[in-house]
């Protein structure tokens, strides 16, 4: 079965002490201190910088007119990005909560060893200084070349030492590298495995604490405990520059389709609270 998707509204919020700066399908449209915006399709990405191979295609997942996804990559060789055109800045421990949901599909080109699908290479949530750059193919992820930037991978494919230990895990990344400082495994399934996962990723600026949570399912629960937990001062990894909110993605000689399916994200002069908010944080109005 399918649920329809409505627009989302703009919240107030009390653990927000700043001014709103985007809506449902029209975010990052004016300078502002912080962000409290929902995305539940992509119709008009006129707010986003989309890069590379990055564009907008109907979901076929949902039979409605009017929803699309937000497409990274299609074929071989590619890398894709899309990022808000309004940078932030992470000082005075700005702290961010971020709820998407991603689907992998139509691996090309060879199975790695002991896996049931094909392809690679895998999309990232990125913080970057330049909302302009596709980043490299491959194993770049897209997000590979700028070292004024942070991301969280979600890596589908084992480049071998020193980048990856495994083909199906979460990983931090720093500097523009995707040698990742921190990694998790996925297990009991295959995140290029065609179906929605859910992903929730906080940052407490105030205890430097990153946090990853990890569900397959369009409406699978947020996890109690975190995939993935590193300490790291955001601010200071990527130099005190302003950053873009964004994603990336990438092939190589294997292919996936990478699909973003619907987004939200918020940014608070304040820790990361634990979520009360239904839709934020993924539970009420998913896909399905």
């Amino acid at each position: 079965s399918a649920l329809k998707l409505t627009p989302f509204k703009i919240r107030s919020s009390t653990v927000i002490n700043a001014t709103l700066i985007a809506a449902l399908s029209a975010g990052f449209a004016a300078p502002a201190a912080a962000l409290d915006a929902n995305f539940a399709y992509f119709s008009d990405v006129s707010s986003l910088q989309l890069n590379g191979r990055a564009a907008t295609v109907g979901n076929a997942v949902v039979a409605s007119d009017g929803l699309k996804v937000l497409r990274l990559t299609d074929n071989y060789g590619q890398s894709g990005s899309a990022y808000g055109k309004t940078a932030f800045s992470l000082a005075d421990d700005l702290s961010f909560s971020t709820f998407f949901q991603f689907r992998i599909t139509a691996g090309g080109g060879f199975f790695e060893s002991g896996e049931s699908v094909k392809g690679a290479d895998g999309i990232t949530f990125a913080l970057n200084s330049v909302n302009t750059m596709a980043g490299l193919a491959g194993d770049g992820i897209g997000y590979q070349g700028n070292p004024y930037s942070a991301s969280i991978e979600f890596d589908t494919f084992n480049n071998g030492s020193p980048k990856d230990t495994d083909g199906n895990h979460v990983g931090v990344n720093l500097y523009g590298s995707t040698r990742s400082v921190a990694t998790a495994q996925v297990t009991g399934a295959l995140m290029n495995n065609g179906q929605i996962w859910s992903a929730w990723i906080d940052y407490d600026g105030v205890t430097d604490l990153l946090s990853v949570r990890l569900a397959q399912g369009g409406s699978a629960a947020r996890p109690d405990t975190a995939l993935l937990d590193y300490t790291v001062d955001l601010y200071e990894a990527v130099y005190h520059e302003d950053v873009y909110f964004g994603f990336t993605a990438a092939t190589g000689s294997l292919t996936n389709t990478h699909d973003i399916l619907r987004w939200e994200a918020q940014t608070m002069a304040a820790p990361v609270p634990e979520p009360t908010m239904l839709t934020l944080f993924g539970i009420g109005g998913l896909l399905l």
